[in-house]
């Protein structure tokens, strides 16, 4: 390329950014066309022979555009990518990504807090805009006959559709009413009175999980022991020393099941004692083939133990020893739950521990729960404030069920 100009501080100029850039060597500055022939030839036959030949510089200047180039290319593909998702159509829709942003970036800011439940039940954008025309004719009609500004301020929408879709509709919601009001009614006591956490802005929910809990901390006895719900209280450090027990002897029980699996039909507890004892008198005896008992004896342990299990036929005392120890690892077992039942005034030990899990897991995920646990603890009567919370159950499942056939879920 020929740069000519007319003043030489321009050449000057020039010349000097290109040296900046690192561009001189490829570059020759002729001020005079006679004078500086000679230096010219000179400097083009230099340039010649460097980048005809093994050039380091060359190759440094391959290299860095080779990975100028490259770079180019990874985000050429990016924005390849980009455009690709862009213009896909995901399942369910009718538009381009793009499309459907744009359409997000021009609809007004949603300040409703819709929750995960209520969005999974929207129809798909696909099933939206093919029925668009409808729903702004329902809008429209809700707006102009009710004074409504969508379908769900109708009163309806709080009705089941098979409600809605029934024949005799307003008689039936007529007697849905009726049974509601009597099912409310039975609840007055309950709402009216002082020492009790049900009140009238009480969510249905809320109310029949409290009082379900209330009722199965009643019966396990957990509400006499609601200090086992702390787990930095005496009473819960023991009772967690007391299940590791429980679970030991649970395993050794597993243990003495499955060393005497091979019994098909295992002899009762008595006859197992009784069994052992002939066993062990008769079996190490020189005679015992001229003994009637020990040939039933003998016969009965193999018509009820599998022997073919096994390489090498154990002995009759020592599979009736592996079905003794199953029958004394299952007394020791039972034993374990009596004493810490005992301890804990109660009758049902399984039971129990399984109520104080769930309790404690309802407590820590609903707040409803942690606040009848915390509320109880606190009164001077835990047993009798739990009492009176399950007093209610069966009137709330009543006004439940009745809810879940005509209504959406609301509060009671």
């Amino acid at each position: 390329m020929l740069f000519v100009c007319e003043k030489r501080a321009a050449l000057d100029v020039v010349f000097h950014r290109l040296k900046q850039a690192g561009l001189d060597r490829l570059a020759c500055l002729v001020h005079d066309s006679q004078e500086d022939k000679k230096e010219f030839v000179f400097d083009l036959r230099d340039c010649y022979e460097r980048w005809g030949k093994n050039d380091p510089q060359l190759q440094h200047e391959q290299a860095l555009r080779q990975r100028t180039a490259d770079a180019l290319s990874r985000h050429v593909g990016a924005i390849e990518s980009f455009e690709r998702a862009m213009n896909m159509v995901p399942a369910g829709n009718a538009d381009a990504v793009r499309k459907l942003v744009r359409r997000l970036i021009a609809l007004p800011e949603v300040v409703d807090d819709v929750s995960p439940k209520v969005r999974e039940r929207l129809p798909t954008p696909l099933a939206w805009d093919g029925q668009r025309d409808l729903a702004n004719r329902v809008t429209h009609f809700m707006s102009q006959r009710f004074g409504r500004p969508s379908l769900s301020g109708h009163p309806f929408a709080l009705l089941a559709a098979s409600t809605v879709a029934s024949d005799q509709c307003y008689a039936s919601v007529e007697r849905l009413i009726s049974d509601a009001q009597q099912r409310l009614d039975s609840l007055d006591a309950e709402l009216e009175a002082p020492d009790t956490l049900l009140e009238d802005d009480t969510v249905l929910a809320d109310g029949l999980m409290r009082a379900g809990v209330a009722k199965s901390a009643c019966e396990c006895g957990l509400a006499h022991n609601l200090d086992t719900l702390d787990p930095t209280s005496s009473a819960s450090l023991e009772l967690d020393r007391v299940i590791v027990q429980i679970k030991s002897t649970d395993a050794a029980y597993a243990e003495a099941a499955r060393v005497a699996e091979h019994w098909r039909n295992p002899l009762s507890r008595e006859d197992t004692v009784a069994a052992l004892h002939q066993a062990k008198l008769l079996e190490g005896s020189f005679f015992k083939f001229s003994s009637g008992a020990w040939r039933k004896l003998r016969r009965t342990v193999r018509e009820r133990y599998d022997f073919s299990a096994h390489a090498i036929a154990p002995t009759i005392t020592s599979v009736l020893e592996k079905l003794a120890a199953v029958y004394a690892a299952d007394d020791k077992r039972a034993a374990e739950r009596r004493s810490a039942a005992h301890g804990l005034g109660i009758t049902d030990m399984d039971g129990f521990i399984a109520t104080r899990r769930q309790l404690a897991e309802q407590s820590a995920m609903n707040p409803s729960v942690r606040t009848m646990v915390e509320a109880a603890r606190a009164s001077s009567d835990p047993a009798a404030f739990m009492l009176r919370e399950a007093r209610p159950l069966a009137a709330l499942e009543a006004l439940a069920a009745l809810w879940r056939i005509s209504i959406l879920p609301t509060t009671c």
